[in-house]
């Protein structure tokens, strides 16, 4: 056997023309090729599923680039947005300062708290 490492590709696209240049090594040697001694190695069907993979792994990667760009927009639009928004809810927080219920026909969820109670205080001996 022989010595040494062998590295194996760890990207798709390396990964896919790895197994191109294997199958037409295989294909080239015909009946001579060693991987016939290789029970059930199954080469004809490898570089065509290498092309679809490859397909889809472009695919997915130009969704991803176009994913990436639609989130970029989505957050641009609301840190547009919010500090509007903001803005607004302040205005009429104040407006209905009397009456903080009417919020509600804004949509606002007002939280009514109470502050926590004191924490006891150690006594002095």
């Amino acid at each position: 056997m022989a010595k040494g490492r062998i590295d194996f590709p760890t990207n798709t696209e390396e990964q896919v023309a790895f197994v191109k240049l294997f199958t037409k090594k295989h294909s080239e040697l015909k009946d001579t090729s060693p991987l016939y001694h290789l029970k059930d190695f199954q080469a004809d069907g490898l570089a065509p599923a290498a092309d679809e993979i490859l397909s889809n792994h472009e695919k997915a990667e130009d969704a991803t680039r176009r994913a990436k760009a639609f989130y970029a927009s989505r957050n641009e639009g609301i840190n547009t947005m919010i500090p509007e928004f903001r803005r607004a809810v302040n205005f009429l927080r104040v407006m209905y300062n009397d009456d903080p219920h009417q919020l509600a026909d804004w949509g606002i969820d007002l939280k009514f708290t109470t502050p926590p109670p004191p924490l006891p205080t150690e006594k002095k001996v």
